[in-house]
């Protein structure tokens, strides 16, 4: 760097005693205070021009650098990318196995959706028998309570039956009783009247007899 500044500074210094000359050559005539006044404002004008292309020259080596930094950061940016493709044509590889791993999967379980609807169906009609089951047992329990109603009803029936039977039982023994004593009084009456008709069928019979002897008698 140090070697541009010193013959970018040599150009400058034969410049302006290139112009010194020319200058002396024309304007022979011009007085010596005008020339220096010239010579140093050219001077001036030379540092000025050196320091404004010296700070270009610094300026565009920094962007230089710049560049060259930005461009070897292009160039890693190529080489990442390049290898970000190689690495998404992997993935899109593996996401292709992904995608086709799960459509099997999908498949398997759409194949047990089938089988489990199946027997889900088969479950709803064995739930709907159970259900009519139910309610017809519960039917059936219906008129077994209705049932022991009625049988509990009829067996208060019977107990009123048989509570007016044993009553019933009582008054037709006590009737019975008094039958049985009344028919032993006629028996008792019988066999007396009996006694008396024997009694008196003797009397009479003895009594004809002795009318008859009367009678014989009376006809001599």
């Amino acid at each position: 760097m140090n070697i541009i500044y010193n013959k970018i500074f040599l150009f400058f210094k034969f410049f302006i005693f290139v112009t010194l000359a020319y200058e002396s050559q024309t304007h022979a005539k011009t007085s010596v205070e005008s020339s220096l006044e010239q010579v140093k404002q050219n001077v001036e004008n030379s540092k000025a021009n050196f320091e404004q292309y010296k700070t270009n020259m610094e300026t565009s080596g920094n962007n230089v650098a710049e560049l060259t930094k930005a461009i070897k950061n292009l160039r890693d940016q190529r080489i990442q990318l390049s290898k970000n493709q190689e690495n998404i044509a992997k993935n899109k590889l593996s996401l292709e196995k992904m995608k086709q791993n799960i459509l099997l999967n999908k498949k398997s379980e759409q194949e047990k959706i089938k089988k489990e609807e199946l027997q889900l169906a088969e479950v709803k009609a064995l739930l709907t028998k159970l259900e009519a089951n139910q309610k017809s047992r519960n039917e059936n329990l219906a008129a077994y309570d209705t049932k022991i109603q009625e049988i509990e009803k009829e067996k208060q029936d019977w107990d009123t039956q048989k509570q007016f039977a044993g009553e019933l039982g009582k008054e037709i023994d006590l009737k019975e009783k008094e039958a049985l004593n009344e028919r032993q009084k006629w028996i008792e009456k019988k066999q007396s009247y009996r006694s008396e008709a024997l009694k008196w069928q003797k009397q009479a019979q003895s009594a004809e007899q002795t009318q008859s002897k009367f009678k014989k008698l009376g006809d001599f």
